[in-house]
C-alpha cells in the first residue's frame, strides 16, 4: 500500500497534485495487488480512468480522535485536574465540538488555556473560546508568534532556515546548518541541545517528530512566510535564501575533500552512500543549493548574477561536488529540469572560477553525460568539446579525461555532415588534430589509430571542399602508410587513389606519386580482385 499525504502542499499546486494522482492511479491499475491512498484538504477531480473512490473525512469521523488529542494535552494541567470527572468530560466535549474537526485549532487552544496561571483566568478564557462565533486560526497563530522572541539570533535563524527549506529538515541537518559560522567560513560545535531549544521556545508552532523538525501545520508556515515577505520580525525571503545557500556551500567546502581528480563516469553508489551517511547534510546540499541560489539576492537571471568575493571564497573547489549533484539528479521529476539545474550550476562555477578550473571541467562532463542520456546529441557534443578544451589547459598533457572527452565528441559528431566550414567543422578539425598528435606520442606515428584519424581529418576537408588541406593530410598519411605497410602495398594504393582524386578536384596536374614497379604489377601481386580494385587500378593508370 502506498500512502501520499498532503498533496495540496506540492510545488505546482492542484495541477501537479492531479498529475501525481493520475500517475499513481495508472500504476495501481497495472498491479492488482497495489493499493494507493492520497489525502488532500480540497477535492481534486482527475481524468484518470482507474478505479478510485473518493472519501470525505467529516468532523463526525474525527470526533473521537480530537477528544484523545485534547484530553492528552490538557489532562495534567492543574486547573483541569481540580475539576470533577464529569466537569472534565464536559469541558473536553465542548472543545471537541467547537473545533469542528480542526486539529490545529484544538492543539493551539489547549496550549493557550495552559498559559493562564489562575483558575479565574482559565475560566474566563475558556468562556471566550466557547462563545467565539468562529474557529479562525489567525488570532491564535498571531498570539503564538508574538510570544516567540525572534530578536534572539538562534531562534530567528531556526525559523528562517525552516521557512525556506525545500522539505522538513532532520534534527542533524538543522544542527549542521546552525553550526556554520559564515564569518569564519567554518563549522563550530553547538553547545546547546537543539531539540530542547525548539521545545522550550518554539513548540507547538514548530515540532520535532521522528527525527524531523517541521511546522505543526501548513497554515503556520504560511502565516510566518507572510511575516517574512513583509520583512516583519524576520529577514526577507531572498535574504534567508542567500543565507541558506551560503551555509550549504560552506558545509560542502568544509567537509568534502579539497582536491579530487575529474571523472568521466558517475560516482560508485557505495561511495555516494558512504559520503551522505557520514556527512548528513550533503544529500540535501547537493540537491537543493542551486534552488536556494535561484531565489536568493544573488540571482537575477542566468546572465545577471551578483557574486561577491565572499561567495567565491566559500564555493567548493572539489570535483566531487558536481559529481554528487549528478548522483542525485535522477530524483528530479523531470529529466530536463535536472539538466537545467546542472546547467545553471555550471554557469555559477564559470562565474566563480572562470573556465580554467577542474570544477568547471567536471561540470561540463556531467552536463554532457546528462544531455547524451536524453538523446540530445548536439548539446552533449558541445559540452564534451568544452570539457576537452578546458582539460588541455588545466590538466597534464594527454590526460585520460581529455582523451575520453575528445573521442566522445568525435563519436557524437561522426555522422554530422556538411559541405561548408561551420563552427562544428572547426571544432572537429581541432579535436582530430589533438587526437592524432596524442596517438602519435602514445603509440607511434604508424599506429592504426593515427591512420584512422588522419583519414577522418582528410575526409572532413574533402567534404567542405578544402582540397589543399586534404592534399596535405593525404601526403602525410601516405608517408606513414609506406613505412607501415610498404611502398606499393594495398594501403598505399588506396591512399594514393584518394590523393589523386583530391588533386583532380583541385585541378592539379603535377605528378605526385612514383612507383618502383608498374601499377598493374603491384595490383597483380595482391591476393584479392574485385570491382573496386579494378576501378582503382584504372584510375591510377590514368592519373
Amino acid at each position: 500500500m502506498v500512502v501520499l499525504d498532503g498533496l495540496d502542499d506540492m510545488v505546482g499546486g492542484d495541477k501537479t497534485a492531479r498529475d501525481v494522482i493520475s500517475r499513481l492511479a495508472s500504476i495501481a491499475s497495472k498491479y492488482p495487488n497495489l493499493q494507493a491512498i492520497t489525502t488532500t484538504q480540497s477535492k481534486l477531480e482527475t481524468a484518470s480512468k482507474a478505479k478510485s473512490q473518493p472519501f470525505e473525512v467529516t468532523p463526525g469521523l474525527t470526533h473521537e480522535d480530537l477528544r484523545i488529542v485534547i484530553d492528552s494535552r490538557i489532562q495534567n494541567y492543574k486547573h483541569f485536574c481540580g475539576r470533577t470527572e464529569h466537569a472534565q468530560e464536559h469541558l473536553v466535549e465542548g472543545l471537541v465540538r467547537k473545533a469542528k474537526g480542526n486539529f490545529l485549532w484544538a492543539v493551539l487552544t489547549t496550549v493557550i488555556l495552559q498559559w493562564e496561571e489562575t483558575e479565574d483566568g482559565f475560566n474566563k478564557l475558556l468562556k471566550v473560546v466557547q462563545d467565539s462565533p468562529s474557529t479562525d486560526l489567525t488570532d491564535l497563530v498571531t498570539k503564538f508568534t508574538g510570544r516567540i522572541d525572534l530578536s534572539k539570533p538562534d531562534l530567528h535563524q531556526i525559523v528562517s532556515l525552516l521557512l525556506v527549506a525545500e522539505r522538513p529538515l532532520s534534527v542533524l541537518e538543522l544542527k549542521c546548518l546552525l553550526q556554520i559560522d559564515l564569518g569564519k567560513k567554518t563549522s563550530v560545535e553547538r553547545k546547546t541541545d537543539i531539540v530542547r531549544d525548539i521545545r522550550l521556545s518554539l513548540d507547538p508552532l514548530i515540532i520535532v517528530r521522528d527525527g524531523l523538525v517541521r511546522f505543526q501545520h501548513p497554515y503556520i508556515r504560511s502565516y510566518l512566510l507572510k511575516l517574512q515577505d513583509e520583512g516583519k520580525r524576520l529577514a526577507k525571503r531572498p535574504v534567508a535564501q542567500s543565507d541558506m545557500t551560503k551555509r550549504l556551500l560552506v558545509y560542502c567546502s568544509y567537509n568534502l575533500p579539497k582536491k579530487s581528480d575529474p571523472a568521466f563516469e558517475s560516482l560508485p553508489k557505495t561511495e555516494v552512500s558512504r559520503t551522505v551517511s557520514t556527512l548528513v547534510l550533503t544529500k540535501y546540499a547537493v540537491r537543493n543549493w542551486i534552488i536556494h541560489f535561484q531565489f536568493s539576492t544573488m540571482y537575477k537571471s542566468r546572465e545577471s548574477m551578483q557574486l561577491d568575493d565572499d561567495f567565491k571564497e566559500i564555493f567548493p573547489t572539489t570535483t566531487q561536488f558536481p559529481l554528487l549533484e549528478w548522483a542525485y539528479s535522477g530524483f528530479e521529476t523531470s529529466p530536463f529540469g535536472a539538466i537545467q539545474k546542472m546547467q545553471l550550476s555550471l554557469q555559477v562555477r564559470k562565474a566563480v572560477f572562470s573556465e580554467r578550473h577542474t570544477s568547471v571541467l567536471q561540470t561540463f562532463i556531467v552536463c554532457g553525460q546528462m544531455w547524451r542520456d536524453n538523446d540530445r546529441t548536439t548539446e552533449a557534443a558541445n559540452c564534451f568539446y568544452d570539457a576537452s578544451t578546458i582539460g588541455q589547459q588545466v590538466l597534464r598533457k594527454h590526460h585520460t579525461i581529455i582523451t575520453i572527452c575528445t573521442t566522445t565528441f568525435l563519436a557524437l559528431t561522426e555522422n554530422f555532415s556538411t559541405t561548408t566550414r561551420t563552427e562544428l567543422v572547426t571544432r572537429k578539425e581541432k579535436m582530430l588534430m589533438y587526437v592524432i598528435e596524442m596517438y602519435k606520442q602514445q603509440h607511434g606515428k604508424t599506429h592504426d589509430l593515427v591512420i584512422r584519424h588522419y583519414k577522418m581529418l582528410a575526409q572532413l576537408y574533402v567534404d567542405i571542399h578544402e582540397e589543399h588541406k586534404a592534399e596535405s593530410v593525404w601526403r602525410e598519411l601516405r608517408e606513414i602508410v609506406v613505412v607501415r605497410f610498404g611502398k606499393g602495398s594495398e594501403e598505399d594504393a588506396k591512399v594514393s587513389e584518394n590523393l589523386t582524386i583530391v588533386l583532380k578536384k583541385g585541378d592539379k596536374k603535377t605528378d605526385v606519386v612514383e612507383y618502383e614497379t608498374g601499377i598493374f604489377d603491384i595490383i597483380t601481386e595482391l591476393e584479392v580482385w574485385n570491382v573496386k580494385r579494378i576501378k582503382m587500378t584504372i584510375e591510377l593508370a590514368l592519373s
